[in-house]
């Protein structure tokens, strides 16, 4: 999935507990506990994170940035937040969505949809969590 392990390292779960951390967000890294867990933290008031990375592969005839949101098929439906990490050797990017937005099973994030700012609400909106 990642063709330069230093990016993997740098944007792994580890690397987004720091940035929940820096930003005044406490989390249990369920995952690191039970690696069975079917969420990567949870915030001290109860909400559950799952963190998907993803780097820039052809979908179809598109380019773009795939996350799955499912388990096995199904509707991952006790998350409440998912931090997307868009890697490639010219971006690294972290999104921060509610679940309630994602509709279907994945969420795809094209270049031409970052030059038009659509998801600009959503990069490192940490207080999404914290509200």
């Amino acid at each position: 999935m990642y063709k330069n392990n230093h990016l993997k390292e740098e944007y792994s779960e580890s690397y987004i507990y720091k940035k929940l951390f820096e930003n005044g967000i406490e989390v249990k890294w369920s995952s690191l506990i039970n690696r069975k867990s079917k969420e990567d933290f949870i915030t001290s008031d109860g909400k559950r994170i799952d963190v998907k990375f993803s780097t820039f592969s052809t979908i179809g005839k598109r380019k773009a940035w795939r996350f799955n949101c499912h388990h096995h098929g199904k509707k991952q439906t006790h998350i409440d937040y998912y931090i997307c990490v868009l890697i490639d050797e010219k971006k690294h990017l972290i999104f921060v969505f509610p679940s309630e937005l994602i509709e279907g099973y994945q969420i795809n994030i094209s270049d031409r949809q970052l030059h038009r700012g659509k998801f600009d609400y959503f990069k490192e909106n940490w207080d999404l969590i914290k509200s």
